[in-house]
């Protein structure tokens, strides 16, 4: 097997080899080897995957898994050596090669929570460290996290990582989507979500299809969390100036694995991972109340026949019901290669993942590659190229407000009355509900090349090129009908297949060029420069067939009637932008930028728009008053101010017409129809964002912390107001005339409390909060006022965007309910009460590592959001209209509280949405070395994991119900739980082995 494996891969690296890498031949025996190791300073554990550099050439290598390292082909002489590696400090040391020996040297590094050297590249102009920049850029050691953790998605892995990150997970369902929002919502009508890239690529992110019936998928499953390096978040306005009208929302940089140069060797790994997908919530109990008004209505009760008067019947149709739900499972498995020489460096990698939900028509399917390839012809000109590869299968279930889902007829059902189908289900049975079958194939391609030419140590040019193209196809297919009642609907009875076809198209033109000069002893200057444009392109075809021959033969073409459509939308964006920055004694940082942005989604009327910003940090443990604090290594205060757009859809500005027919005489004519009044002097919201903040490293490196206060206001915000009758156009166009505030706090703490040779404890503790605030509708409107089920949301100044209000019955001067001479209750509709916000106000995220002996770790992650609140839909309908909720049949509540919950009103039904859920729970024990070199390893781990094992909560509509999910994850501002399916448990086995 192993044989195999590396066969395949090395055909795929010489592939890669013969496209031209130039491969250097250097005479051993002109050359020396540098050789060693590289430890923790403390434990004494071998630190597998650290870097270690011949400083000033291309020369290197990385630490195998014993910690061992060989550069060979070092030219005689003297040089500095240095190694470095994520969470610890960076250590140089002298060494002397000469011609034909090896000099030996070893490293023992520290840990340190907060690297100011560290490089990052986002949001700034070229690769900057981080102690000169003035914003907060958030990192997610993506590769060590994968070693860790069960993530098996790019949403898993950026859940409760990063303060002022929010992704709340849609659905319990395999390949269903998340939401992610960075500080709060920005916007009402322009977009939530934040700007994505990956290795410099702008990719399709957000939702993909879906709706209120079905599920979404998430546009980043095309990526392989374990060909992560890591990711860097940008969080709002002030550091996303440089990526203009887009950028408001924050911007996330997904950063893959490169080659490393590896002294010759290749480095494999390949690990398989199998479990299990279970139900963890129970679904609520059914309860029904025998009336003398049921028992005598047979026919339509005919399980109150017999009963006495006040009979309780009960029952859980999903949990009772064999075939109804499922335990699904799940497999990975993954292998990759990486090395490098002197001119080149490579990474590949391959995984085949698949997944089956708790329904019985639910699975995700993903198979992805990746090669990326980097060539250094010269000591000044590199490129490199990283292409993405991915097919995804996915079949989704009905859920959510599906009249025809199995967790809607379930929850609904009421024990002992008529069913049209199964007794206890409120409409479709279970195996009617399995029957639905939607299946989506997306091919996914994403390519990218980039080229660094840096002439001098003072000049450096950057270009990156990439496309990202995803092809879809989304059918959904409905069997002849064999019961003689076509439960799907007449035409869906005929034999029915609907084709989507989708294609979207994303391209990146990204340059930057930077000039840096050290100007005199104290100071030092840069000037940066560059262009930016980005493209998007999607068309779509829509096919549907009814009337089928027989249920093999489902093609469009072979149906009695065809239908189909065409949709087709194109944006581009173009940005430019300067950037000056000046040092003084590498420890006072200040820069200012502005870019000029022009976008074809703006008006006609409307020309470019600017974006400045200006930024200072200040490494102020530099200065002699602070030298003799023994407890603090380093200190750096920071400010950043800055703006950034958020660009309106295409065809917003546009005034449209739509086709019609109509009759003239006798015969029907074609006309065009009134459809987008527009606005043609639309452009893009404007966020201004003030951040204030310190980064820390203290007693000597085991604590480090990151405090971030932010205050962002977005102007100009796009809202739709109403069209004046006069126009002839019905509905709303857009309007910039909002105003929306978003301020809060952000900390992050990571350190490592316990740290010795045999026990080391590590934590990682992020806290974020946010205050968000409808400032002004500019006048235009007093509110807006929207809900499902009921109008339970508002969006009205003063509150926060899409929060709760509630109305309750009328009540006396002790809180009673008034009953009316008839014996109802009147809900007092005049008078609302706010409940709270929809998205959270509060973040916490505490994961904990746990390393016993150097070889066995147990890692933990706890999850926890408050401070909002849920509207449970399916309560309140359950309690007017199916009257099986507990409340309306608990024999010993006072008569009045039956009233109250089968009435319109809605206070109950608002519940608090705090949770704590117990995201991973991992178990890692590293095999001895001489059990692995049996199998000719130099490495092996086994893995037991657990994801979604436990859930604390105040969402008690009938026990304990997961607040998270939601019914539409389309829907912007859509709070809401209508049957939608909760968290499952995933349990998992896996072997990891390197090479």
């Amino acid at each position: 097997m192993r044989r195999l494996i590396v066969r395949s891969m090395r055909a795929l690296l010489l592939g890669g080899l013969m496209l031209g890498l130039p491969l250097q031949e250097v005479s051993a025996q002109s050359t020396g080897t540098i050789r060693g190791e590289v430890t923790d300073a403390v434990t004494m554990r071998p630190l597998a995957g650290a870097q270690v550099q011949v400083v000033g050439t291309p020369r290197g290598a990385v630490a195998n898994a014993q910690g061992a390292f060989t550069i060979p082909g070092v030219e005689p002489g003297t040089f500095t050596v240095r190694t470095q590696m994520i969470g610890y400090r960076a250590v140089e040391e002298e060494v002397t090669v000469a011609a034909g020996q090896t000099v030996t040297v070893n490293f023992s590094i520290r840990q340190s929570a907060v690297q100011l050297d560290e490089l990052i590249v986002t949001g700034v102009a070229g690769e900057t460290q981080r102690r000169s920049v003035g914003n907060t850029v958030s990192t997610i050691n993506a590769e060590r996290l994968t070693q860790l953790a069960p993530v098996s998605s790019m949403n898993e892995m950026m859940g409760a990582r990063a303060p002022g990150l929010t992704v709340l997970a849609s659905s319990g369902q395999v390949g269903t989507s998340s939401r992610i929002r960075i500080r709060g919502a920005g916007s009402l009508t322009a977009g939530q979500e934040p700007v994505i890239y990956v290795d410099g690529i702008r990719v399709q992110s957000g939702t993909v299809g879906g709706g209120s019936t079905v599920q979404s998928r998430d546009a980043l499953d095309f990526i392989n969390p374990n060909d992560v390096e890591s990711i860097e978040v940008i969080k709002g306005p002030a550091a996303a100036t440089l990526y203009g009208a887009d950028a408001a929302g924050g911007v996330i940089q997904i950063i893959t694995k490169q080659g490393r140069q590896s002294g010759g060797d290749v480095q494999w790994t390949a690990s398989y991972e199998q479990g299990n997908i279970g139900w963890i919530l129970d679904p609520p109990t059914n309860y029904f109340t025998c009336t003398q008004a049921r028992i005598n209505n047979a026919a339509g009760f005919p399980g109150c026949q017999g009963q006495a008067v006040g009979t309780l019947l009960s029952e859980n149709p999903i949990l009772d019901t064999p075939g109804a739900i499922r335990d699904g499972g799940h497999s990975t498995f993954d292998i990759s290669a990486r090395g490098g020489g002197e001119a080149y460096r490579f990474f590949l990698s391959f995984q085949d993942a698949r997944s089956e939900g708790v329904y019985f028509n639910n699975f995700h399917d993903r198979r992805s590659g990746r090669a990326n390839f980097t060539v250094i012809p010269s000591a000044t000109t590199s490129f490199s190229v990283n292409m993405g590869y991915s097919r995804t299968h996915t079949q989704m279930p009905l859920a959510n407000n599906a009249s025809n889902s199995i967790l809607r007829n379930g929850l609904r059902g009421q024990p002992g009355a008529n069913s049209p189908w199964e007794p206890g289900w409120r409409g479709f049975p279970w195996y009617l509900a399995n029957e639905f079958d939607q299946q989506e194939w997306v091919e996914r391609t994403t390519i990218g090349v980039t080229g660094n030419w840096n002439p001098s140590d003072w000049f450096s040019n950057r270009i990156t090129l990439g496309m990202d193209k995803g092809d879809r196809v989304n059918q959904t297919f409905y069997r002849i009908d064999e019961t003689g009642r076509s439960p799907w609907g007449a035409v869906q009875g005929t034999g029915q297949v609907s084709r989507f076809l989708p294609v979207v198209h994303q391209w990146t033109v990204d340059y930057v060029g930077s000039l840096n000069r050290r100007l005199s002893e104290d100071y030092e200057g840069g000037l940066s420069f560059g262009l930016q444009l980005n493209r998007q392109q999607a068309e779509s075809h829509t096919v549907t067939g009814s009337g089928l021959v027989a249920n093999n033969l489902n093609l469009v073409s072979a149906a009695a009637i065809t239908e189909a459509a065409q949709g087709r939308s194109e944006q581009t964006s173009l940005g430019v932008f300067v950037q000056g920055e000046v040092g003084w004694r590498d420890r006072l940082y200040g820069t200012v930028a502005v870019r000029m942005d022009d976008n074809s989604a703006f008006g006609n009327e409307f020309s470019y728009v600017t974006y400045p910003k200006a930024q200072l940090a200040y490494i102020i443990s530099e200065e002699a008053f602070l030298q003799d604090v023994y407890w603090l290594d380093e200190l750096k205060l920071r400010t950043a101010w800055g703006r950034a757009g958020n660009a309106p859809p295409p065809f917003a500005a546009d005034r449209t017409y739509s086709p019609a027919t109509t009759v003239i005489g006798d015969a029907t004519v074609n006309q065009l129809r009134a459809a987008s009044f527009g606005n043609p002097n639309l452009k893009a919201e404007t966020g201004q964002e003030l951040e204030l903040g310190f980064d820390a490293s203290l007693l000597e490196g085991r604590m480090g912390v990151e405090f971030t206060y932010y205050n962002q206001q977005t102007k100009d915000a796009l809202i739709f107001v109403p069209n004046a009758r006069s126009s002839g156009f019905e509905g709303s166009s857009r309007q910039n005339i909002g105003q929306i505030s978003n301020t809060g706090l952000e900390l992050l703490v990571t350190g490592t409390p316990v740290y010795r040779r045999n026990f080391e404890w590590e934590v990682l503790a992020s806290f974020g909060t946010n205050n968000n605030e409808l400032v002004s509708f500019g006048g235009a409107l007093d509110e807006i006022r929207f809900g499902s089920f009921a109008s339970v949301q508002r969006h009205r100044e003063g509150y926060p965007l899409g929060g709760f209000w509630s109305v309750d019955v009328v009540r006396d001067a002790q809180g009673n309910p008034v009953i009316n001479p008839n014996g109802s209750v009147t809900v007092d509709f005049d008078n609302e009460t706010y409940e709270g916000p929809l998205l959270p106000t509060r973040e916490i995220g505490f994961s904990n590592t746990f390393t016993f002996l150097g070889n066995l770790s147990l890692y933990t992650h706890l999850d926890y959001k408050g401070g909002n609140k849920q509207w449970c839909a399916i309560c309140s309908v359950r309690s007017r209209l199916d009257q099986n909720h507990w409340e309306v049949n608990d024999p010993n509540a006072p008569p009045e509280q039956a009233l109250v919950w089968t009435s319109l009103q809605t206070r109950t039904h608002i519940w608090d949405a705090d949770f704590v859920k117990l995201r991973e729970v991992s178990l890692s024990y590293r095999l001895p070395s001489d059990l692995v070199r049996a199998v000719r390893a130099t490495g092996a781990t086994l893995t037991v994991s657990g994801r979604n094992l436990a859930l604390w909560t105040k969402y008690e509509p009938w026990g304990k119900a997961d607040p998270e999910v939601v019914w539409d994850p389309t829907s912007e501002f859509g709070g809401l739980d209508y049957a939608s399916t909760p968290m499952t448990r995933r349990l998992a086995v896996g072997m990891r082995f390197e090479f």
